[in-house]
């Protein structure tokens, strides 16, 4: 069976649809990705035909802090919503222990209704996130529709009710304010030691009623914790709004959560939803994943579902248990293994902005990590004990050789996630900045308690191996000293750092002592083999996830197969991350079946029907590391090699997957993607070296970019190929190609074997084509050119078809289309767009070619939005990832040349089928009926030149439904279209914490969020219809980079995404002949300052040396030495006078 498989190998290849049969190597055809979301997701879902019971059964969701569980207290007559807190922790001074800095439970609403229940349904909608039940009573039924906030704290239950059951009652129940460790111990836990000394917090108060009331808890050592909720009735629909806040060591929580609360109330329900709706829906396309066996792929959806409701970048780091907290002994972030499992999901799935809240606990806690060492090693070294709060407070790490339980490699390893993380985003700044300073800390520990024995190698005293016990040279902490020390020097010649600790480093790896091992394979240390049954992996984490010993190295694979098999052999003390483990162990090794075997016997035993995992409560990590399992049979990138497929089970036939990310490489080599499946590929800025015949063969091959960040290599213009920027050579092209005109040489083998290459428009500019540029093109039989370039003389020489394109115009487009995404580039009239599918166009792309002096522009209408600002030249007008529709479209030439031509298109429109032609500018489509573009042709013609007929190329409009006029509107009254007039306007769009990237505005209108305390984290800023030569570039100011050090301009992105940095200030100006025609005003609204003065020019706008966030901004043109903006500009007022506020 052949397995059609679209990869998006993010740093070797974005966009990469492979088409394989995966037993024979036989191509197939090029395919593409065609999800509906919506439908898919919903076969996703959690279901339960009968009411769960307990919290292991229940229905849960989260934001990243807030949390709620669902379902029927055993043995009792209520349904029971368990909330849940990330931020609620005890504060106690002294130990940094479970009992003193643990999380701490909240409490629960009951849902008591007036019968005895009888039966119920509930179900989880995970591409909405929000649970549904159903609960029958013999008084009636109850229906109930629940969902945390996506980002703001408050959880929302609208319940309706049948029969007698509208009389039901809410009661709130807290939670006892002790340790859920202590908790735990005074019940089944008796093995878990309390303090002597543990004096309990107070008792909570509440006050109100079940309609509207408020929780307050005091803590003995300061905060408080607070929990506000009320009801609203409107129509038979009752909603319960529940706010839960923690303030420490403020103690203002009430007042926090009383104002959440009122602020939830005035957005209303529906608008709540809509924007919880909008961020999940946007979430889960970011990678894509199909299996052939329902159950798996159901549990890897439902992890998918784990992680985002579990953290976000900027909230808490996944402890043990997530946001649904029960009692437990486990309540912390835990990190001898647990933490680190978690969060390898996130990497292959391109989830990253989530893996922030990991990056944040480690890079700004750096200070704590040094106190959790002893002092005598503080002076250069850092740490982390078994457990911490959120801020990495752990007990004393101990000492090697000296105490008892010596766990001192828990923050390399902890590193190992950073890495794989930097390794994901290849952001330089990152490493020289964050990473590499943490790992030397973490590192300088080991290098204290070396000592070169009589072999004259580097040996450890005795550590512990988790949760083995302790060893001389434990294999645990020689394998991440190894992997540390390599991986530092790595780092120090990449960043160009001449560290004094680089000898040393080479020290280590050179003298240190090889793992103690035996037949059976590797010892847990030195005289220690492995001798009772162990859970963890600890000592086999040299192969994996360090891949120290690994598969390329033929005498290791022995001995990874001894160690595995032995430890698997002793199954007693094994818990599901011992069985993902050695399932992630044997895709390393290639072993597909085994990898399958092993993930196989979770299920069941150790996973309960929500997929949590029962260890004493909802312990998060195995089932999170399951996903993992899978990324590994199907896509590994360890040791700079990117393996499609390395263990793909015999049973996984048919197995697809999208939008997966590998670990960066910079060298693509000879015949590295040989393949004709392949369609898309970008080039990430990390590859700085493509070889000879790359991506020959690949036939198919029709969408090509670059990253913008990449030095060597551009696909300048949208022309889809890779080009060489110091010698302007086309290395890469395809079918779709549009050779720039400043491009000078066609590369060899740039087309080798491009078979769906019928013809090509070479540009004046190309003097040189190497003589293989086109081999293999078997269906190319025309040239177009101009008479007398050395197109027209090569196309002479090697038998081709000449056109002379002298005065012709070439239109090139593409639509984004429901379901099906971004569609391939078609010209000069070729319909784009879907026809008899009832799928809507959503964006739209468009550009010209053929004159230098000639231009297109395009608006469209939007269903929501109405009108946008014009695109040009290959910009996207309209939306992705927001499921809106195309109503119409007007369409118009620019630049010296437009009045010689005309530009004619015409729309497939819903109901109407194909309407009249359109042209320079005159809308297409329909207003006021709510209909859909499916379909769209354009051309550009000389004035001389015919429109085009009613059947025009492959479009026969008189065979089927089709209207004669071009516009269908209710009324007659104006339209009217932002910037639509001939004046130069300026748009801008920012990308906004929580919500991501914002629509375009223009001239003044405010671009950001106010009063919502969320962070620009960067912008796009262009000009449109620009009457000067020129431009506009930008800069801003970056937590924790400073000011970018170059000025980016005309539409490139300012500042990060997904990266969680403020933006906290900015510079604009303009350039070329508009800087002389133009001044450009800008004001920014500051964290705590609210909106600034005007700037203008190049001035700084924003603060510095305060760490504020700017919220939103206005820029607007104004005629050179024109009056400034008013302070009350757009009805915005500057409240500080100042455009800059400096420290």
């Amino acid at each position: 069976m052949y397995s059609i498989i679209k990869c998006y190998l993010r740093h070797i290849l974005v966009v990469c649809v492979v088409s394989l049969c995966v037993m024979t190597g036989t191509a197939a055809s090029s395919v593409k990705l065609y999800v509906d979301w919506p439908q898919f997701m919903s076969k996703q879902d959690m279901v339960w035909e009968t009411l769960p019971e307990y919290w292991y059964e229940s229905a849960y969701m989260g934001n990243g802090m807030l949390g709620l569980m669902i379902y029927k207290e055993p043995g009792q007559n209520y349904i029971r919503l368990e909330t849940g807190n990330c931020a609620v922790h005890d504060h106690r001074k002294g130990k940094n222990d479970l009992f003193s800095i643990g999380r701490l439970l909240t409490g629960h609403f009951a849902l008591h209704p007036k019968g005895e229940i009888l039966d119920g349904k509930m179900r989880v909608d995970l591409w909405n996130a929000e649970t549904t039940a159903d609960i029958v009573t013999t008084k009636g039924k109850i229906h109930l529709h629940s969902f945390v906030h996506s980002d703001k704290m408050i959880i929302v239950t609208k319940t309706t009710t049948e029969g007698e059951e509208k009389d039901f009652r809410w009661e709130w129940v807290p939670a006892p304010s002790e340790s859920p460790r202590y908790l735990f111990a005074k019940g089944e836990g008796n093995w878990i030691k309390v303090p002597e000394d543990y004096p309990l917090n107070p008792a909570p108060e509440v006050t109100g009623t079940e309609k509207e009331g408020m929780s307050y808890q005091k803590l003995q050592a300061g905060g408080e914790t607070a929990v506000a909720w009320k009801e609203t009735v409107k129509k038979g629909e009752r909603v319960l709004w529940v706010n839960l806040t923690h303030s420490y060591p403020e103690s203002n929580a009430r007042e926090i959560s009383r104002n959440e609360l009122e602020d939830a109330l005035r957005c209303g329900y529906k608008n709540l939803q809509k924007t919880h709706r909008q961020w999940w829906n946007a979430y889960y396309p970011a990678s894509f994943l199909t299996l052939p066996e329902g159950v798996k792929e159901n549990f890897y959806w439902i992890q998918m579902y784990k992680l985002a409701s579990a953290t976000r970048a900027d909230r808490a780091l996944i402890d043990c248990t997530g946001p649904w907290l029960t009692k437990t002994p486990w309540p912390n972030a835990w990190w001898n293994l647990n933490v680190q499992l978690t969060y390898w999901p996130l990497n292959a799935s391109d989830r990253l902005d989530l893996a922030a809240s990991l990056e944040n606990a480690l890079y700004n806690n750096v200070e704590q990590l040094r106190k959790n060492i002893p002092e005598a090693y503080r002076h250069d070294a850092l740490g982390l004990g078994r457990t911490s709060n959120f801020y990495c407070a752990t007990e004393p790490v101990g000492i090697p050789g000296v105490s008892k339980t010596a766990e001192v490699g828990l923050l390399t390893w902890a590193c190992h996630n950073l890495w794989l993380i930097y390794r994901h985003k290849m952001d330089d700044a990152l490493l020289r900045d964050k990473l590499f300073p943490l790992l030397k800390g973490a590192v300088n520990y080991y290098l204290h308690f070396l000592q070169k024995e009589e072999d004259g190698k580097l040996h450890l005293p005795a550590t512990y191996s988790p949760e083995y016990g302790s060893a001389e040279d434990c294999n645990f902490d020689l394998s991440l000293l190894r992997w540390g020390c390599l991986t530092l020097i790595q780092s120090a010649e990449r960043l160009k750092i001449d560290d004094p600790l680089l000898p040393k480093w080479k020290t280590v790896l050179e003298e240190l002592t090889p793992y103690p091992m035996d037949e059976n394979g590797l010892f847990i240390g030195r005289n220690t083999p492995y001798a009772f049954s162990h859970r963890h992996y600890s000592h086999l984490l040299a192969a994996y996830p360090l891949y120290t010993l690994n598969k390329e190295h033929p005498e290791d694979v022995d001995l990874i197969e001894r160690s595995l098999h032995f430890w698997q052999s002793k199954t007693g003390a094994h818990q599901g991350y011992s069985l993902t483990g050695a399932s992630s162990i044997s895709s390393a090794l290639g072993k597909g079946n085994d990898a399958l075997a092993y993930l196989n016997k979770l299920f069941g035993r150790f996973l309960s029907v929500n997929t949590l995992y029962r260890e004493s409560g909802p312990v998060i990590e195995t089932p999170l590391s399951g996903a993992q399992s899978i990324h590994d049979m199907l896509l590994q990138s360890w040791g700079g090699k990117i393996r499609v497929f390395p263990a793909v089970p015999d049973a996984w036939q048919d197995v697809a997957f999208d939008g997966l990310r590998t670990e960066g490489v910079t060298t693509i080599g000879k015949r590295a993607f040989y393949c004709a499946g392949l369609s898309d590929i970008t080039i990430p800025q990390s590859v700085t070296q493509i070889k000879d015949e790359a991506f020959s063969g690949c036939s198919n091959l029709s969408n090509i970019k670059v990253d913008n960040g990449n030095t060597v290599y551009d696909s300048r213009e949208n022309c889809n190929a890779i080009i060489e920027k110091r010698t302007n050579t086309l290395l890469v092209g395809c079918k779709s190609t549009k050779i720039p005109d400043s491009v000078t040489k066609i590369g060899d083998y740039a087309f080798y074997g491009c078979k769906n290459l019928i013809s090509i428009a070479i540009p004046k500019s190309v003097t040189k084509i190497e003589n293989s540029a086109f081999w293999g093109c078997v269906n190319l039989k025309t040239i177009r050119g101009y008479a007398g370039s050395y197109a027209e003389s090569y196309a002479k020489e090697y038998g081709y078809t000449f056109e002379d394109v002298e005065g012709k115009i070439t239109t090139s487009y593409r639509t984004h289309v429901q379901s099906f995404g971004w569609q391939s580039l078609v010209q000069n009239g070729v319909m784009s767009g879907t026809s008899g599918k009832a799928k809507r166009l959503e964006g739209i792309e468009i550009s010209v070619s053929g004159n230098k002096n000639l231009g297109i522009q395009y608006s469209t209408h939007c269903q929501t939005y109405g009108w946008l600002p014009w695109s040009a030249n290959g910009e996207m007008n309209g939306t992705t990832g927001e499921a809106k529709r195309l109503e119409a479209i007007k369409i118009q030439l620019t630049g010296a040349d437009k009045d010689k031509y005309d530009v004619y298109y015409r729309v497939h429109a819903q109901s109407y089928g194909w309407l009249g032609w359109a042209k320079n500018g005159e809308p297409s489509g329909t207003a006021g009926y709510a209909k859909r573009l499916e379909g769209i042709q354009i051309v550009v013609v000389k004035k001389t030149e015919a429109a085009p007929g009613l059947d025009y190329v492959g479009v026969n409009a008189s065979k089927g439904v089709h209207d004669s006029r071009a516009y269908i509107a209710k009324t007659n009254g104006t339209i009217t279209i932002p910037g639509s007039t001939d004046s130069t306007n300026i748009m801008y769009k920012t990308h906004v914490q929580s919500f991501g990237w914002q629509n375009w505005v223009l001239n003044g209108t405010m671009s950001g969020t106010s009063g919502k305390a969320k962070r620009l984290e960067g912008i796009n800023i262009k000009l449109s219809n620009a009457a000067y030569a020129g431009g506009i570039q930008y800069r801003t100011h970056v937590q924790t980079y400073g000011w970018e050090k170059e000025w980016k301009k005309d539409g490139a992105m300012s500042g990060t995404s997904g990266e969680a940095k403020r933006l906290e200030a900015i510079r604009i100006k303009l350039y070329g002949e508009m800087a002389n025609h133009f001044d450009v005003y800008y004001r920014v609204h500051a964290q705590s300052y609210g909106w600034l003065g005007w700037a203008k020019n190049g001035e700084e706008s924003g603060t510095a040396g305060y760490a504020k966030r700017l919220e939103g901004i206005q820029i607007v043109l104004v005629p050179k030495g024109g009056a400034a903006p008013a302070n009350n500009y757009k009805n915005i007022q500057s409240v500080n006078t100042k455009a800059y506020i400096k420290k």
